[in-house]
């Protein structure tokens, strides 16, 4: 692949943006195009990926900084000749981040890069971090190997071959086959008298939130028991393959990988992904309101 400078043409086209942010979007477009390129080009395996609007805000480690006060989390940043100061939520559901911002404070993690994006009506906050990982004890040794399957969403087994754990999630196939259902109603019905703008275009966009809402949820959910029981069954590692999708196709099984692998992590168990072939999507840290 040729070398290509994209940063000109960045700035000639998005002037307001500071050259900061500007180098981080090029550089990222870049790595993820190189990453997918051979599948791209030459087998034909993975479709040029396409950042859609609105994209996160990238902001690089120096131009951040986060603080405790009054025990609320309260993230600085640097956006630009000003800065700005922003209070995340606290509550129960943070509790992981609550504790991942006090390692981040303590200097026990590096921090890397923001980013501010909107998910609904909800300002949402994007904080990498290198996070020092749980050592794992002598009696935790054995393997996890978690797969999925064609009539399952999961399964567990161990290093016999024994199913030990299953996660149905029967509602998700529903849910999927609903949702594509009323897609497609919605696309016929889209004729030419009804543009530019349906009439129904407001009910549609508010479906497909809830139903990127439902599946966020529920892919927290799912990555979360799985961790649980790792760490409760004292295993050390989790072989994870995502190679069969046949159970519900519209599944965002890139992000399910991605919070498999980040729970395990935090609990201090390795999880080493083989045989996948979801190669969609940047990778994320975690998210904060």
């Amino acid at each position: 692949m040729p070398r290509i400078y994209l940063y000109p043409e960045l700035r000639s086209e998005f002037p307001l943006l500071p050259s900061r942010t500007v180098a981080s979007l090029e550089q990222t477009c870049q790595r993820k195009y190189r990453a997918l390129r051979y599948a791209i080009v030459w087998t034909s395996g993975s479709a040029l990926p396409t950042y859609r609007y609105p994209t996160p805000f990238p902001i690089p480690n120096q131009g951040w900084t986060i603080s405790i006060e009054e025990e609320r989390p309260i993230v600085s940043l640097q956006i630009g000749p000003q800065r700005l100061r922003l209070r995340l939520k606290t509550g129960a559901q943070f509790r992981r981040q609550y504790r991942q911002i006090q390692q981040i404070m303590e200097g026990e993690a590096v921090r890397g890069e923001a980013a501010i994006y909107q998910r609904g009506n909800a300002i949402m906050t994007k904080m990498v971090a290198w996070l020092p990982r749980k050592g794992v004890s002598e009696q935790e040794s054995s393997t996890l190997t978690v797969r999925t399957a064609s009539d399952k969403l999961l399964i567990a087994l161990n290093p016999r071959n024994e199913q030990l754990w299953v996660y149905n999630g029967d509602h998700l196939r529903r849910w999927s086959f609903e949702h594509r259902a009323q897609l497609q109603r919605w696309s016929e019905d889209a004729k030419y008298e009804n543009r530019p703008v349906p009439c129904f275009s407001e009910r549609r966009q508010m479906a497909a939130r809830k139903y990127r809402n439902r599946m966020e949820s529920a892919t927290h959910e799912i990555a979360a028991q799985l961790a649980g029981y790792a760490k409760r069954r004292h295993f050390s590692n989790v072989c994870y393959s995502d190679s069969e999708h046949a159970f519900c196709e519209g599944f965002p099984w890139f992000r399910l990988r991605q919070l498999i692998e980040e729970k395990l992590n935090a609990h201090g168990v390795r999880c080493e992904i083989v045989g996948h072939t979801v190669t969609e999507g940047p990778l994320t840290a975690d998210e904060h309101q």
